[in-house]
């Protein structure tokens, strides 16, 4: 049977029945999987180069000849011929814990049980998928030669570590400085006014002119102190009500290192 199926052409119409046939054979097959139906849905893949298929297929039938003491010898046989033109995987994977992995072989789900073990694929370019959540997707082609037997390795590379922006919460507290130092000056003019209205009285009293002119130098002093102190406490309550939102400072790497960079509002 099988020797027969290296002599048909490619896109022959011959071909085209063979397929036709395979499809009777697999419907046939579920509704009542008898072994001479294995056999024969085992030799149309073969004619179709679905080797793996066929392999598979004949396991069965290996497994049930044997049972049922039916075309055992037979059985084997094409077993050994397939055994011959197809070729092994082992997939080896080196992350198997990871949330959500999943392989897929030649688009077809590999099962837990099978990582590690070889698997029977047909010769060519076999496709291996690979994802896992949280990981950058890995996809790998091998090239398998009849007999071969290819081991593939899939690791994922390490999830990326990613710092959030630090962000400084609150208001800044440039605008509360500002008021604070204000206030600080307005009330050093305070003193500063009571103490020459001191010394402008008891200059006066004495007729001491120079005093009285130091006096009214030191009110004047006073007087700049307050409206510089009252111009801050502006500029502050101005600061205070402009800022609407935290200041977020996010660390930018340098060739030097890491660097702050602040971009909120003042």
């Amino acid at each position: 049977m099988i020797e027969a199926a290296d002599k048909l052409p490619e896109g022959s119409a011959r071909s085209a029945k063979v397929s036709i046939a395979c499809d009777k054979f697999a419907a046939s097959l579920r509704l009542d999987a008898q072994l001479g139906t294995m056999l024969n849905l085992a030799d149309c893949r073969v004619r179709e180069g679905k080797l793996a298929d066929a392999y598979e297929l004949l396991e069965e039938a290996v497994a049930e000849a044997t049972r049922t003491h039916d075309r055992e010898a037979f059985a084997k046989q094409q077993l050994a011929l397939v055994a011959a033109k197809v070729a092994r995987i082992t997939v080896r994977v080196k992350q198997p814990d990871l949330e959500g992995l999943t392989i897929t072989v030649e688009g077809h789900r590999l099962k837990r049980e099978k990582w590690g073990t070889a698997i029977v694929v047909t010769p060519g370019t076999i496709p291996i998928h690979a994802s896992a959540t949280g990981r950058d997707p890995v996809d790998i082609e091998r090239s398998v030669a009849p007999g071969g037997d290819v081991p593939v390795d899939v690791a994922f590379a390490e999830a990326a570590i990613v710092t959030p922006p630090i962000v400084v919460e609150g208001r800044s507290k440039v605008p509360y400085v500002v008021i604070g130092g204000g206030a600080a000056l307005m009330v050093a003019s305070v003193a500063l006014g009571i103490h020459a209205h001191s010394r402008y009285t008891t200059a006066r009293d004495a007729n001491d002119k120079a005093g009285v002119e130091s006096a009214q130098h030191e009110a004047d002093a006073g007087t700049v102190v307050f409206i510089g102190g009252a111009v801050a406490v502006g500029v502050g309550i101005y600061l205070y009500v402009r800022e609407r939102s935290p200041s977020p400072v996010t660390p930018v790497p340098t060739s030097d290192g890491l660097t702050l960079v602040w971009s909120g509002k003042f």
